[in-house]
């Protein structure tokens, strides 16, 4: 829940991050011989592309990259376009290069329209996206 709409990054979502890239960090290092973040700072990978589940991930996932010292090297796509993540944007040279912005406020007008249409008995494509209103 986030507890505000401005684009003032939330406190709470830094915690987040911070666990998210210490995850990544721990995930790469895939023995306790090597520490931790090794394997992400030798990988011989020119380019990697993250498509992150929310923008939590995506943030802890480009700190992870900039703390291995690859940040150049990677691209990083978040989701939900989260305050954090915007502010993020913002930065010069960041890895997190998107946030996909769903704004479920804006389905109302085309899924009351489905809708009515459904219950009017219109025969109906058997996938069907709905687009914000103009």
């Amino acid at each position: 829940m986030v507890s505000h709409v401005d684009d003032e990054p939330a406190t709470w979502l830094d915690a987040r991050a911070d666990e998210m890239a210490d995850l990544v960090m721990a995930l790469v290092a895939i023995d306790t011989e090597n520490p931790p973040g090794r394997r992400l700072r030798e990988s011989k990978a020119q380019h990697v592309l993250v498509g992150a589940a929310n923008d939590p991930s995506a943030l802890g996932a480009a700190r992870a990259f900039q703390e291995a010292g690859r940040a150049a090297t990677c691209a990083v796509v978040g989701q939900n376009a989260e305050p954090d993540a915007r502010a993020e944007l913002r930065e010069p040279r960041t890895p997190l290069i998107a946030s996909v912005g769903y704004f479920p406020e804006k389905y109302g007008d085309g899924l009351i329209r489905l809708a009515l249409d459904i219950l009017a008995g219109k025969a109906q494509p058997i996938g069907r996206a709905t687009a914000p209103a103009k």
